[in-house]
């Protein structure tokens, strides 16, 4: 079993609600919703806006993340023994970071009422 693809976004127009917009056009949603006991509430706005901006992030940056720690992995062990300079290595850091960060928001409009 596989997963929705990515990237997935937030959408701008309702900041608790995690999409993503198929190739044929079709769009999987997913809303940020809590269980008080006896009903499902919206719930905290802050709260889950924070929470779908990190889902999203988490998500749309794991291919990068997992390839940047194969990129380690499959390197020589006798490169950091001779004293070798892996710069390449803080590019691809600063990059997985970047991704990782939650100051860029990875959003889309759908439009529409809900």
């Amino acid at each position: 079993m596989s997963h929705t693809p990515t990237p997935w976004a937030v959408d701008e127009n309702y900041p608790t609600t995690i999409i993503q917009v198929a190739g044929d056009g079709s769009i999987l949603e997913c809303e940020f919703m809590e269980w008080d006991g006896e009903n499902m509430n919206v719930g905290a706005a802050d709260l889950n806006e924070a929470n779908a901006a990190f889902i999203v992030k988490a998500v749309n940056a794991h291919a990068d993340l997992v390839g940047f720690v194969q990129e380690i992995a499959d390197m020589s062990p006798s490169a950091f023994e001779r004293g070798d300079n892996p710069a390449f290595l803080i590019d691809a850091a600063k990059a997985a970071l970047k991704a990782l960060s939650l100051s860029s928001a990875d959003r889309a409009t759908v439009g529409g009422e809900k």
